[in-house]
């Protein structure tokens, strides 16, 4: 079995600068949500700074499909949610009126929800170890992953998602697969990490 290789994607950056990570401590933290476009992300996070909040937005990396194809993409972990500390007897409620923030997150009683700085520094620990940026994208699968000719697999990505067919061989990073939906049997060649055992060797279905 030969090594795997990383997939062939596009990368596209977000716009977003670098995730800075403040210190937690010391700081009530609250969840802001901003509103949709990414410039608002910026000018919000500018705005808090310039009056003393501390800011924190997690960005993860992963793929996505965009037009049938896959691209890599770095955006920010939770959406359009983001960290805001307060220092304690802070007024929390003068968030909604920063540049760039829709509305606060608030509990069943219409109070600003809170955030545990264990569950922000866990965050922070798994940004450091992925070198900044959480790291969503899976390994690359190693390549044939061992099928024999008549083994019956199935296409996990791209416009043919789901489909079924007989392995026939190995063509480096591809495999020939022998799809029989939808009319005559036709000989297709897929990224091996595109593909999944649906019959093992032993000819039980999984």
């Amino acid at each position: 079995m030969s090594e795997g290789k990383a997939p062939e994607v596009a990368r596209v950056d977000s716009g977003d600068a670098p995730a800075e990570i403040p210190t937690f401590g010391g700081k009530v933290w609250y969840i802001a949500v901003v509103k949709p476009l990414a410039q608002y992300r910026e000018m919000a996070k500018k705005a808090l700074r310039a009056r003393g909040y501390a800011v924190f937005l997690p960005m993860c990396r992963e793929i996505v499909i965009q037009s049938g194809q896959q691209e890599i993409v770095e955006r920010p972990m939770y959406g359009r949610y983001l960290f805001v500390g307060v220092d304690p007897g802070g007024d929390s409620w003068a968030i909604r009126w920063v540049p760039g923030i829709q509305h606060m997150t608030l509990d069943a009683r219409r109070r600003p929800v809170t955030i545990a700085v264990s569950v922000l520094s866990a965050i922070a620990d798994r940004m450091g170890r992925d070198g900044g940026v959480i790291n969503l994208v899976p390994p690359p699968k190693a390549v044939g992953s061992g099928f024999i000719p008549g083994q019956l697999v199935r296409i996990t990505d791209g416009t043919l998602t789901g489909w079924e067919g007989l392995f026939q061989a190995d063509q480096g990073a591809r495999c020939r697969v022998l799809l029989t939906v939808a009319g005559p049997e036709s000989a297709l060649t897929i990224p091996a990490t595109s593909l999944e055992a649906v019959q093992p060797v032993d000819g039980r279905k999984r």
